[in-house]
Formats: C-alpha cells, structure tokens, sequence
C-alpha cells in the first residue's frame, strides 16, 4: 500500500496537531496548578482578610476545575464549581465571625480546659486500639490483602 504526497501531509499535519493540544494541555494544568497552590496560600495567609479570602477560594476552586479539565474530567469540574458555590459564603461566614468575635471570659475558660481535652483524646485512641484489636481488622490496604502481605492487628 503506497500513501501519495496529501496523505502523507495530512497525517503529519495532524500528528502536530495532536503534539501541539497535548503540550498545550500540559501547559494549561501547569499554569492552573501555580494559580491553585498560590491562592490556597493566599487564602490561609491574607492581608485583608474580610474581603480576599473568598476571592482567593473561588479562585483556587476554580483553578482546581481547570485542572480536571485539562485531565478530560468534565464531571468532577462541574461538582468543583458547585462545591465551590457553596463553599464561598461558609467561609465568609466563618471569616466575618472570626474578625467580630473578641476574647471573652468564657472563651478564656474553655482554653484552659486543654487537660479534659486530652484525657478524653487518650480515652479514645485507647478504645479504637481496642476495638481494632478485638476485631482482628487487617492493617492493610486491599493489594496487600490479595498478595498475601497482610497483618492482622
């Protein structure tokens, strides 16, 4: 089978089609994953807090969408941006809450109650121990279970 000159150029022109999408896919989440890692931070750490903090998440859930774009998952884009939606006004809730709320003696007193906080963590990583123990619940992930590598507690 011998392939004449139009159909050697159209399969050249479109393997550097598929080159050229496929780099600027790469590009596309690299720079969406730079937008995400630096407004996550900006988030956490804001200069004004009232009034970036939500910008900075709505554009982090944004950014997080373009990414599974980039990665052919238009589904998981889509709930990003309704998790998104919702999102937003929780943390502007908690955020104004958190600029209006003074130190108060009540809140003064549950911060000294750290040792009540701690006998009652310790009492529940010993019941979990236990319960695990009892159970004889494999310490494993499932890969491990079929090749054989599992220990039980």
């Amino acid at each position: 089978m011998k392939l004449d000159r139009q159909q050697l150029e159209a399969a050249s022109s479109a393997l550097v089609y598929t080159q050229i999408s496929a780099m600027l896919e790469l590009i596309l989440f690299y720079i969406f994953g730079a937008i995400t890692i630096a407004s996550a931070i900006c988030v956490i750490h804001p200069k004004e807090r009232r009034g970036t903090a939500p910008c900075f998440l709505a554009s982090t859930l944004l950014a997080v969408a373009g990414i599974f774009l980039t990665l052919h998952a238009e589904f998981l884009a889509g709930v990003q941006v309704i998790v998104g939606m919702w999102a937003d006004p929780v943390l502007f809730v908690f955020v104004h809450h958190a600029d209006f709320s003074g130190t108060s003696v009540t809140e003064r007193q549950f911060n000294r109650q750290w040792m009540i906080a701690l006998v009652a963590a310790a009492a529940l990583i010993v019941e979990f121990a236990m319960a695990f123990t009892a159970a004889k619940i494999p310490l494993c992930f499932p890969r491990g279970r079929r090749e054989g590598r599992c220990r039980h507690a």
